[in-house]
């Protein structure tokens, strides 16, 4: 695991090259919801961050097993086979397991462990407990904060993990933007909304892709409303609502930076969140629509949120608040 998150940034210009290939290899030690979530990421660059984080949410074992799929894949990527060779490789021989009573393939009983890993996740995430969800249902990553306030601002360290992951998402489609800082929005009520509000749409969605990495321009007179209270739909048709009176989130930041969205100051700096929206079912959206409309023939579930091409999204809208978390503010230059 201390591999992959000191070498996240690496990876995912390495593995960026051809997402796909490295996916398939890895279904063994993914779920099929969390293939389809890695596989379902707009960017080359998104899917491989999500492949990583994936894989280490399933644990040290998932974590050797994918060292040694990068070691018997490393031909393919160019610039991961020029690390290894650099490095000392992994050893490949049999593995003796203190829970076995002979030698075996290492790769057979890291797979067996991973499966069984992921039924005990499956099994917490139907109704089990989890201590360290249960105290607190926060990021572990959250820095602690005083107990007299619900939200606060964190600068993201340069050159952490963290940092290099919401870097790489942005410059996917903003290479020649120059970013002066990266914050995390830690707003506990709006979290715990969020979480409630995924789960919702997760035990209704069965094996649905829900949650996306999306993009939202902003001023300096809106982010401490945000900050605080999160986005307002109240506020759909400041610009052109072509999709519906929701709010707006972009699949590349390269559209956020857009003059038209997010209005550089006098010293040319702009703002941009990074967040977490929760898209589920979503169809074409139109104008002058308040909410989604109905699935097919049902006159009770809709959709989950509208957007401008169902086969190649690049915008989507959500009607409730509740739908979209401001992860991350990031203040970046016009040119």
């Amino acid at each position: 695991m201390e591999f992959l998150m000191s070498k996240k940034t690496e990876l995912c210009q390495w593995l960026s090259t051809d997402p796909e290939y490295i996916i398939e290899k890895c279904e063994d030690i993914l779920s099929v919801k969390q293939g389809k979530a890695v596989s379902s990421q707009a960017t080359a660059a998104g899917k491989i961050f999500l492949l990583l984080d994936e894989i280490m949410k399933n644990g040290e074992v998932a974590c050797e097993a994918f060292n040694e799929i990068l070691q018997k894949e490393k031909a393919h990527y160019p610039g991961l086979q020029q690390h290894f060779s650099k490095n000392t490789q992994v050893s490949s021989s049999p593995t003796v397991y203190a829970d076995c009573n002979s030698t075996v393939d290492s790769r057979i009983v890291t797979r067996n462990r991973i499966k069984k890993d992921l039924i005990i996740n499956k099994t917490i995430q139907a109704g089990g407990v989890n201590p360290s969800a249960q105290q607190d249902n926060l990021p572990q990553h959250w820095d602690s904060k005083p107990a007299t306030t619900s939200v606060r601002l964190y600068p993201v360290q340069s050159g952490s993990p963290e940092y290099d992951e919401v870097l790489s998402l942005f410059q996917a489609t903003c290479p020649d933007k120059t970013i002066i800082k990266i914050e995390r929005v830690q707003n506990t009520n709006l979290w715990n909304s969020f979480q409630i509000k995924k789960q919702e749409m997760e035990d209704r969605n069965d094996g649905m892709i829900n949650e996306r990495h999306l993009f939202h321009a902003t001023s300096n007179t809106t982010i401490e409303h945000i900050n605080n209270n999160g986005f307002n739909r109240s506020y759909a048709g400041k610009n052109d609502a072509e999709y519906g009176n929701g709010t707006y989130f972009a699949v590349n930041a390269s559209y956020s930076a857009d003059d038209e969205f997010s209005k550089p100051d006098g010293e040319g700096r702009k703002l941009m969140y990074l967040c977490r929206v929760l898209t589920g079912h979503f169809t074409k959206g139109e104008r002058g629509m308040i909410e989604p409309p109905f699935r097919g023939s049902s006159e009770i579930r809709r959709y989950d949120s509208t957007t401008n091409d169902t086969y190649n999204p690049t915008e989507f809208v959500v009607f409730r608040d509740c739908q979209a978390y401001p992860e991350y503010l990031i203040t970046f230059l016009r040119v």
